[in-house]
């Protein structure tokens, strides 16, 4: 008994010491988080005041620039085509053409076929028949949906707009006429073209 009591208290410093080890590192390492945290936020508001300055910059780039020589510099529309292949197809293979498809190919002001962010309203036309009645359908297609419309060949890029035009036309066969006006949404400017569909 006498034994396990000098034991004990031979033990009895380092049990203390390594307490006291134990609770002055927790201290420490607490710091050196913080201290880790305070250079990851110096480096997130160097970050951020570097793209702040790049921001200033465009602004006064901008501002410098007469609003005249920008809408000159931007490539707006300048003329609209309507492709040769548009006219009525036949989808189900009845022998009933009952599907108008109308290609239409956007130039801008370099005379280059782009897409350009805009709307288009299509309407399809019987001239042989009494102006009242000659107006045979009509389509508007937004923005959000022009944009995804708009395809590729190897010769040339245009929007491919296709309407159901089963319950308009009879089965006989007649001269047509398709219309388009295009809105472009960056200048403002629409212009209309139109293309006979041939029976």
């Amino acid at each position: 008994m006498r034994r396990k009591a000098v034991f004990i208290l031979c033990m009895f410093p380092f049990f203390v010491a390594g307490c006291a080890s134990e609770s002055q590192n927790l201290p420490w390492d607490q710091l050196t988080l913080k201290s880790e945290e305070t250079t990851q936020l110096k480096l997130q508001v160097k970050q951020l005041e570097s793209e702040n300055a790049d921001l200033r910059g465009q602004v006064a780039t901008l501002a410098a620039l007469d609003s005249e020589i920008r809408a000159e510099l931007l490539s707006g529309l300048r003329k609209i085509e309507i492709g040769r292949r548009s006219g009525l197809y036949d989808k189900d293979g009845d022998g009933r053409k009952e599907l108008l498809v109308v290609y239409i190919r956007p130039y801008d002001t370099q005379l280059d076929v782009v897409k350009i962010a805009g709307s288009a309203n299509a309407e399809l036309w019987d001239l042989g028949l009494e102006p009242a009645e000659a107006l045979l359908g009509k389509w508007q297609v937004g923005p959000d949906e022009l944009k995804e419309l708009w395809s590729a060949t190897m010769m040339t890029n245009y929007y491919r707009l296709t309407f159901d035009v089963g319950n308009i036309l009879g089965p006989e066969e007649r001269e047509l006429t398709v219309r388009v006006r295009f809105t472009d949404y960056i200048t403002g400017k629409a212009l209309q073209e139109q293309h006979v569909i041939a029976p």
